[in-house]
């Protein structure tokens, strides 16, 4: 089930006016698919389906989506970069800085809150 299936899915049960409006997803250098990966299937208005990621679909279903697991629960902190990435000393601050680095086209929140 796609996010555009859950959205009808919520007109469905609250109508037009329906209050589902977020989405959680973890996000981070391991786990990049929501920002990479095209898997969501959206209906465009002429009727034809695309295959969008997350933050696309999320974006133009006007759903905000909220990032989690940024050090993926401490793993990432196993995981080295280099010090020009991000222009970080701390390991700790490169990744958040990763998760904080999505085009502003896919921060979609800011939009739709």
């Amino acid at each position: 089930m796609g996010l555009q299936d859950v959205v009808e899915v919520a007109k469905k049960v609250g109508g037009e006016n329906h209050r589902f409006r977020y989405v959680q997803t973890p996000y981070n250098i391991i786990m990049p698919e929501v920002f990479l990966e095209k898997w969501q299937e959206v209906k465009q208005e002429d009727g034809k389906t695309t295959k969008e990621t997350l933050f696309q679909a999320a974006k133009s279903l006007k759903i905000n989506v909220i990032t989690t697991s940024p050090l993926a629960q401490g793993l990432m902190m196993q995981v080295p970069l280099a010090t020009e990435i991000f222009k970080c000393i701390n390991l700790g601050a490169k990744h958040i800085q990763f998760s904080r680095s999505a085009p502003a086209q896919a921060l979609i929140s800011r939009y739709f809150l």
